[in-house]
């Protein structure tokens, strides 16, 4: 505070604020440019970003179709594969009851024995 009474004092008070407040814009230049500097270092890798999330939008846009082909592809098998296992299952039963089972059954030199139970009815 300035020790001159009135209106003058305020004043001179202001003024001191103003050039305090002054000498701290050189700073302030040297800490904006420095975050200048990074902000456009990163708009660069900002963009770089952008441009992979594109492609991965591409190829995932690509995989989700290859995906859907090959969930109605499978889809088509079910009712072979349903109508397979239907046929089967009386043959099994029927090999089962001969001691012939697939778990009966000696594996082939060097491969594990078959530990597959019959189907459930």
């Amino acid at each position: 505070m300035s020790r001159v009474p009135g209106p003058l004092g305020t004043i001179l008070d202001d003024l001191g604020t103003i050039a305090a407040n002054i000498r701290t814009l050189p700073e302030l230049a040297r800490i904006l440019g420095s975050i200048e500097k990074h902000t456009i270092s990163m708009d660069d890798e900002v963009a770089k970003m952008r441009h992979g999330v594109e492609r991965l939008e591409g190829r995932v846009e690509e995989l989700n179709g290859r995906v859907d082909d090959l969930n109605a592809r499978i889809g088509a098998l079910e009712p072979h594969l349903d109508d397979m296992r239907t046929t089967l299952r009386p043959m099994r039963r029927v090999a089962g009851r001969l001691g012939l089972g697939r778990t009966q059954v000696e594996p082939a030199q060097g491969e594990p024995a078959a530990a597959e139970a019959e189907p459930p009815e």
